[in-house]
């Protein structure tokens, strides 16, 4: 029954699923990490489940849509994007595979470039600090959770978790967890520590 109405629902999004036949490549490697990570009743179909995240999160859309480019643009006039989440400044081509927006509001994603598997969540600013600055790099299987700032041209090592409204103004090594305003390393390989960045 579940797969009937979302069958029905889906007449709204049918341009997106011939985007979803023709640009495998595009879409495909952030979907797989939305199965894994989002709580949704199509665990195993990942085509069901691309018409499922479309209908009903908006930060996938969004996604789908900066993926796709100029395609992305047209597919939005059938469905919208979420208007508070924001991928300012970054090529597609410069976003790792596997980006998840967990919450998309007040979020801006503008960063140099990005790794495999961000995970992040709302009221995130991740840009410049200052007008004609540089923008942060932003390394693989990172996380930052609500209300953090990165800013400057500063870089993000791997395995990097940033704590909620944590604010990063300096170059943090890989496998560290940062909290606080300013920012201190509290966990760096797994073992808890208070470092100055």
């Amino acid at each position: 029954m579940r797969t009937v109405i979302l069958l029905i629902k889906s007449i709204y999004i049918f341009p997106h699923v011939i985007a979803y036949m023709l640009f495998p490549a595009r879409i495909r490697p952030d979907l797989q990490r939305w199965m894994e990570v989002i709580e949704n009743p199509y665990k195993n179909q990942r085509f069901w489940a691309y018409c499922w995240f479309l209908l009903h999160l908006k930060e996938y859309r969004t996604l789908v849509y900066h993926r796709l480019g100029r395609l992305g643009t047209l597919l939005s006039l059938f469905v919208p994007p979420m208007p508070t989440c924001f991928l300012t400044g970054i090529m597609s081509k410069n976003i790792g595979a596997g980006l998840v927006i967990q919450h998309g509001h007040s979020m801006r994603l503008g960063a140099q470039s990005v790794g495999k598997n961000l995970q992040i969540w709302h009221n995130v600013t991740v840009a410049k600090d200052r007008p004609g600055g540089k923008r942060p790099v932003i390394g693989d299987n990172v996380k930052i959770f609500t209300g953090a700032v990165v800013l400057g041209g500063i870089t993000i090592g791997d395995n990097v978790v940033i704590g909620a409204c944590s604010v990063v103004l300096k170059s943090v090594p890989d496998n560290c967890v940062v909290v606080g305003n300013p920012a201190r390393i509290v966990k760096r390989n797994g073992i808890r520590c208070d470092e100055e960045l």
